[in-house]
């Protein structure tokens, strides 16, 4: 339960509480449970408090310094926290839809089994961040960083991601279908068993990311960076790839069945074992790919560079070359 004196002091306003907070820093300051809901608290010195199931939902905290805060549990429901700094703060099974944390600090906070549906996270601070098996469907994080941040297991269904920074970011198993991650930065990123079906990716920077076993059906990765990306076992069944980077990727025994590389350069690409019926491959570089054991029947390969690829054991019935 919440400290009384504490809840005294807050309710004299944010003035009257950082003057005493600066005098009491030995202190944690104890706001379990306490209803909070439409507080005006932007700019308060919170850091390390207890906030554990608070409620506070629609509460101003734009700016509030929560620092090393324990809000597991807590209710934030609309709340306002842009600029707020929540680094190392712990947000475990709190419910954040339809909050705004816009620029917000969240470097190294733990927002695992989260519902963060809905919210707005554009420009934030996410470095580190673990959200773990969170709910973050239809949020927006246009240019956030998200630098070595953890989200398996994550349902991120039609967010946007757009521009946003998730360099060796881990996303395994993660649910991406119909996200938007136009111009965002994947590399390194492990996306292994994802679900990427029908994603925008168009100019999506993945080179060296792992996408082993990912279903990125009927994604557009067009002019997307995929250099020495791994991609063995994936599903791209339908997918375009128009002009995207595709040198040294492994696309081993992968579905790429209908899928549209048109001028895509896929130098010293391994493509052994896949299936590329249907596929469009017009004007693409093919120097040095590896094809061995390849169905390539009603592919299109006008205008390819085939110099130096192997072509072992490949069907190429009704190919057009």
């Amino acid at each position: 339960m919440a400290n009384r004196k504490h809840l005294t002091v807050l309710k004299m306003g944010v003035e009257a509480w950082n003057a005493w907070r600066a005098k009491q820093r030995e202190i944690r300051p104890d706001f379990s449970l306490a209803n909070l809901a439409e507080a005006s608290l932007s700019g308060a010195l919170l850091d390390h408090a207890n906030l554990h199931g608070a409620k506070l939902e629609q509460a101003d905290l734009e700016r509030t310094d929560l620092r090393g805060a324990d809000l597991n549990g807590a209710d934030l429901r609309q709340a306002n926290l842009n600029g707020a700094v929540l680094s190392n703060a712990t947000l475990c099974g709190a419910d954040l839809r339809q909050a705004t944390l816009s620029e917000a600090d969240l470097y190294r906070a733990a927002l695992n089994w989260a519902n963060v549906r809905g919210a707005n996270l554009s420009r934030a601070s996410l470095n580190g961040a673990d959200f773990r098996d969170a709910n973050l469907q239809g949020i927006l994080l246009r240019g956030a960083d998200v630098q070595e941040g953890n989200l398996m297991g994550t349902d991120l269904r039609k967010a946007d991601l757009e521009g946003t920074c998730l360099r060796r970011a881990k996303l395994i198993v993660a649910n991406l279908s119909e996200v938007n991650l136009s111009g965002a930065d994947l590399r390194e990123a492990q996306l292994m068993g994802a679900d990427l079906t029908g994603a925008n990716l168009s100019e999506t920077n993945l080179s060296r990311a792992d996408l082993r076993g990912t279903d990125l059906r009927g994604a557009n990765l067009s002019r997307a960076d995929l250099s020495d990306a791994r991609l063995v076992r994936a599903n791209l069944a339908g997918a375009k790839l128009q002009e995207a980077l595709l040198c040294g990727v492994d696309l081993s025994c992968s579905d790429l069945r209908r899928g549209d590389f048109t001028r895509a350069d896929l130098y010293l690409a391994d493509l052994s074992g896949t299936d590329l019926s249907g596929a469009n491959l017009r004007g693409a570089d093919l120097r040095g790919a590896d094809f061995s054991g390849a169905q390539l029947q009603e592919t299109d390969l006008r205008g390819t560079n085939l110099s130096g690829a192997v072509l072992s054991e490949t069907t190429l019935q009704e190919a057009r070359v």
